[in-house]
């Protein structure tokens, strides 16, 4: 899928010079020598400069909360390259990120990653489970939707929000009890109370990132 991705994304940006950067190294060696036929470079978190001045299109594939530092540090010399060249700034796309999940405890510094460094790109298309009951979804310039499965319809999704910002937390709950349960989500409302957590006991973890 990745390939198919910056393949795809070299053709329709008109980039002649593409690099693929991979979190790992050992990865970034593999896929070098399967994909022999590549009309990209490939190169990894890991190398001392993994990107070059000469590089159109920087899409880094894949990075998880252990190489977010490496994520930044790869950022900021496209930057300085950029910078020391007197150009224009070249894009750098992150592909199916998870910096800032949820699934990785690593707390505070993946809030602060999130308020920081994700906060300068644009999501341009994310498409993220709520437990197995709904998904959160985006296509750029469209608004974020929130989509909860028909009950009596399994596999059918209906949309119940549809909002400018990214819905997270205690606000997503109460989006996902509303379209669920809207007489036990008005009782909650109406007694100025915390939601009861038996219904979304099913939900697991919404979306931390």
């Amino acid at each position: 899928m990745t390939r198919r991705f910056v393949e795809a994304l070299a053709q329709q940006t008109g980039a002649s010079s593409v690099k693929a950067v991979y979190a790992d190294a050992g990865i970034s060696a593999m896929l070098t020598h399967q994909w022999g036929d590549k009309t990209f470079a490939v190169d990894s978190l890991n190398a001392r400069c993994p990107v070059s001045p000469e590089d159109e299109l920087v899409v880094i594939c894949c990075p998880d909360p252990f190489a977010a530092e490496e994520c930044q540090r790869t950022v900021r010399q496209v930057a300085e390259q950029d910078e020391a060249a007197g150009g224009v700034e070249r894009p750098v796309v992150l592909f199916n990120q998870r910096l800032s999940s949820g699934d990785v405890g690593i707390g505070l510094n993946a809030r602060r990653l999130r308020e920081t460094f994700l906060k300068r790109f644009n999501v341009t298309y994310s498409l993220r489970p709520v437990g197995e009951v709904g998904t959160v979804f985006r296509r750029y310039p469209g608004l974020w939707m929130v989509f909860v499965e028909e009950p009596d319809l399994p596999g059918r999704y209906r949309m119940v929000k549809e909002q400018p910002s990214r819905p997270a937390g205690e606000a997503l709950d109460e989006i996902i009890m509303q379209a669920l349960d809207p007489a036990a989500a008005a009782a909650a409302a109406g007694d100025g109370q915390p939601q009861q957590k038996g219904l979304l006991d099913s939900i697991g973890s919404t979306m931390a990132s």
